[in-house]
């Protein structure tokens, strides 16, 4: 069992126009109640590792926090309770080391997050039985590790890593329409470096988000714009170098 303290959203634009009243800044508690059973399984001396496990979260009372464009075309802040979401699925960690110095993970989320299915407040009464906001599906991770020594002093190594996400609704709006949702996009991250043996310094050179993958962090209403959408887009790529000294 979970708690969360309800509040008050100090941020005049939480009122609401053109009724404006103190009361509609606060909201109640949220509680949480969460149930998981899982098996984790080790062979090879710990070389592989696995865990699954399967989960069931029931939030009650959810705090739901959107952004409202009024009809003034003024975008307020809204925190509300909500009846309940709901989040079940099942999820896979792996870890397998072949040789020494390669290490290889893997881990998969299947998740079905769900709003209920009545109670709702009328103006997000549309939101009852959908999937819910920034809730995938499907997340798969995987990474790729290999260090080696490189002369008597020298060790070198590589590092890639990858991340896919199942479309999704990303509105910070409270849509859910095919406006407000992203495709599943999949983001690669390196590192490539070389440095002593005892860790006294190490040269990394690093990309995140290597092949420039664009996509959508959040969408929502535009702002004195009826009927358009805006958002903000996800890190394109960037690299760089990063010297590290161990000094004791």
């Amino acid at each position: 069992r979970g708690y969360k303290a309800g509040g008050y959203q100090f941020d005049r634009s939480g009122l609401v126009v053109p009724n404006p009243d103190g009361s509609q800044l606060e909201f109640d508690p949220e509680t949480a109640d969460a149930f998981e059973i899982g098996l984790k399984m080790s062979a090879m001396h710990g070389a592989v590792r696995a865990n699954i496990a399967a989960f069931d979260t029931r939030f009650n009372d959810y705090q739901f926090n959107y952004l409202l464009t009024a009809g003034t075309g003024e975008t307020q802040r809204v925190v509300i309770n909500l009846p309940e979401l709901r989040t079940r699925g099942v999820e896979l960690e792996t870890f397998f080391a072949p040789t020494e110095g390669l290490h290889l993970t893997f881990a998969a989320t299947y998740q079905d997050v769900k709003f209920g299915d009545s109670g709702f407040p009328t103006s997000l009464a549309y939101l009852e039985g959908q999937q819910g906001i920034n809730a995938p599906e499907w997340v798969v991770s995987g990474s790729v590790n290999y260090e080696t020594f490189v002369g008597d002093n020298l060790k070198a190594f590589f590092y890639v890593d990858t991340r896919y996400q199942s479309e999704t609704a990303v509105s910070y709006s409270a849509g859910i329409s095919d406006a407000y949702r992203q495709d599943g996009y999949a983001l690669v991250n390196a590192r490539i470096g070389i440095g002593a043996d005892d860790n006294a310094w190490r040269l990394e050179l690093w990309s995140r988000n290597l092949f420039d993958q664009a996509a959508w962090a959040s969408i929502g209403s535009g702002v004195f714009q009826s009927g358009t959408t805006q958002g903000y887009a996800i890190e394109p790529r960037t690299f760089g170098a990063t010297l590290r000294f161990n000094i004791q």
